[in-house]
């Protein structure tokens, strides 16, 4: 789920007949077409991009707004809110997964085959490409032989948008719960089978290919290593074992999960331009939603103006300034989308900063042979009597080498109240590891914040349109008590699949207090001899209102009540 927000459209029709918008969405672009093609018109048409709604939903609303200005010749303004937002598209895909896993007895995964079916709803939307990311989630383990079989479904319901990590939450999911299945059936440690079936560098060239890079760069077993140690997991892993036999109505459990997000970036353009006063303004393909991306692009361009001097570092920062995105100066903006945009958007700028350089360079070197050292202002004002271009556009298109893979590893401490289901996040350990940050400080609230965010996304449904109806979690179950996290750099939607480990905890400790409770009541069923062949099952019933009003014969539980207090008083 996005922060809490709304979406905005503004139409104006002027005196041509042609259409401006001011509106928010993640992919300009698509909105354009949309709306153009209902209008009948060419795709003229200047729309200006801030903070976004989910992804497709906005279409709908601004061909309505759209049509409504260019019909009347009068500004319309519309809001789409985000409860109605979420109403409307939230939530992730339904699904339905089957599968058929061979495997050796030691628990090591020789073949796998996965039948899914995806509830992709009344139209398309972005339903296929949730189809790839579930796939590319999947193969993070070494299952020999990989075979799959993925229907997009049409219904009559609402589709849903992509929401963040869509695909590769369920791909973690499906890869997590078939691990543990054959561990389970094996009676084996589930880390043991985990460890197992990690990929070697040979295996991960043949399911990844290209984006595999080189063996060096594989540093996912060393990743393991290094945050068991720094986790003290195995001492931890005795603790709890120690703590569940002391405790009946009280278990932990303490899990690990590895990750491998496959990064592809998308085509970005940037624009830099340096005004009379020696202002420089940036424009950029990428939708700022809050990852972070004006800061790194702003802190990019004044690194690149900056390589014109050899020593003066930081000292443009102050007079970068990041515009809002325009449909027309930036006509192949994209999308938004994968944890890429920022890193692309910043080597557009990189790029346009580049071509600047070379033209203020040799004018930088003849000021300096006839007057010294020059201010950055000087060099602008002299730049600008000699007719020097300052304004640079370039379109970074990614080649076959930029795709890569981001690895890391988590390990979460859970304790669960058997009587009531409450839950309580002890401790969780992160590392992750992606290359060199380009903005350490931004990159680390990322990791925190998209960890923290699917913690209560488990159940894969909405359970509330916005923060105002959401029941705020305690400090414990919201945010770990204990969290250590090492990194390289971060970003933001891989993360979200390391609260799987927080699931699998769940699961855990669910299932040994199941065990222990069955144990229980099977030896007092034999020492009351009892003749019953039965397995005995514990269940704690929920106290859902028709409960109590079968137990009160089926009157409200207020009038039971005061009858039995009334029959209470007749007895005395």
């Amino acid at each position: 789920m996005y922060p809490m927000q709304f979406s905005f459209q503004r139409f104006q029709a002027d005196e041509q007949g042609w259409v401006d918008t001011i509106k928010s969405v993640r992919f300009g672009g698509a909105v354009r077409i949309s709306t153009m093609d209902w209008l009948g018109q060419s795709q003229y048409l200047r729309q200006t991009v801030f903070w976004p709604s989910l992804s497709s939903a906005v279409s709908e609303i601004a061909t309505a707004c759209a049509l409504t200005a260019f019909k009347l010749r009068h500004p319309i303004k519309m809001y789409l809110d985000r409860s109605t937002d979420m109403v409307m598209v939230g939530g992730r895909h339904p699904m339905k997964i089957t599968y058929s896993v061979g495997f050796k007895s030691d628990g090591k995964i020789t073949a796998l085959y996965l039948n899914l079916l995806v509830n992709a709803g009344i139209s398309e939307d972005y339903s296929p490409l949730i189809s790839h990311a579930i796939i590319t989630c999947l193969k993070k383990y070494n299952w020999g032989a990989l075979a799959f079989d993925i229907k997009l479904c049409k219904t009559n319901l609402t589709s849903k948008s992509s929401m963040r990590a869509p695909g590769q939450v369920q791909g973690s999911y499906i890869a997590e719960a078939i691990i543990e299945r054959v561990a389970s059936f094996l009676s084996l440690n589930v880390d043991v089978v985990r460890k197992r079936n990690l990929h070697t560098y040979e295996s991960l060239k043949f399911f990844y290919g290209s984006s595999s890079g080189e063996a060096p760069e594989y540093t996912l077993p060393a990743i393991v290593d290094e945050l068991f140690t720094s986790a003290s997991y195995f001492n931890r892993l005795e603790m709890v074992l120690h703590f569940n036999s002391c405790n009946k109505w009280k278990k932990r459990g303490i899990s690990w999960v590895p990750i491998v997000y496959e990064v592809e970036p998308m085509p970005t353009p940037g624009k830099v331009s340096i005004l009379n006063d020696g202002s420089i303004v940036v424009e950029v393909g990428g939708i700022e939603i809050g990852q972070g991306l004006w800061t790194k692009v702003k802190q990019m361009a004044a690194f690149g103006l900056e390589q014109l001097w050899d020593e003066e570092k930081k000292y443009l920062l102050d007079r970068v300034r990041i515009i809002q995105a325009d449909t027309l100066s930036l006509v192949q903006g994209g999308l938004t989308a994968g944890s890429t945009k920022s890193e692309a958007s910043c080597e557009a700028v990189r790029l346009a900063c580049s071509i600047l350089v070379s033209r203020l360079k040799p004018l930088k070197q003849s000021l300096e042979e006839q007057m010294g050292s020059i201010s950055w202002d000087t060099l602008i004002t002299q730049a600008n009597l000699q007719y020097v271009n300052l304004s640079a556009s370039t379109f970074w298109v990614a080649d076959d080498t930029s795709s890569y893979l981001n690895y890391g590893a988590a390990i979460s401490e859970v304790e669960i109240d058997v009587l009531t289901g409450a839950t309580t996040i002890l401790r969780a350990d992160l590392t992750y590891d992606c290359g060199q940050s380009l903005s350490p400080a931004v990159d680390l609230g990322q990791v925190e914040g998209c960890a923290d965010d699917k913690l209560k996304k488990m159940a894969l449904r909405v359970i509330a349109e916005s923060l105002s109806e959401e029941e705020i979690a305690g400090l414990k179950e919201a945010i770990p008590c204990d969290g250590h996290q090492q990194q390289r750099l971060v970003n933001d939607e891989p993360n979200k699949s390391i609260a799987k480990t927080t699931y699998c905890r769940d699961r855990g400790s669910c299932w040994k207090s199941r065990n222990a409770l069955q144990c229980t009541v099977w030896i007092k069923m034999k020492l009351k001899k009892s003749t019953s062949k039965q397995q005995p099952n514990f269940q704690n019933n929920l106290s859902t209102l028709p409960l109590p009003l079968i137990a009160c014969d089926d009157q409200e539980p207020e009038e039971a009540a005061a009858g039995n207090l009334n029959t209470r008083d007749s007895d005395r």
